[in-house]
């Protein structure tokens, strides 16, 4: 039984965030991972485990008087 492991970098791509905030997320214990060697690599079944954010400040309600 094989099982399919990502990278940081394609596990960054997947997700649509940077390589530093999936790092991030591993070193906050947000996202499991496994060391082999030394690289870092995700069972792609945890990355629904973090939801990236929306990026910038929300939009203001408009109020109709």
């Amino acid at each position: 039984m094989t099982m399919e492991l990502l990278s940081i970098p394609e596990a960054a791509t997947r997700l649509g965030v940077s390589r530093v905030r999936v790092w991030q997320w591993v070193h906050d214990a947000r996202l499991p991972a496994v060391r082999l060697g030394k690289y870092w690599f995700i069972d792609p079944a945890d990355l629904s485990l973090v939801v990236p954010q929306k990026r910038g400040r929300p939009r203001k309600e408009q109020v109709c008087a």
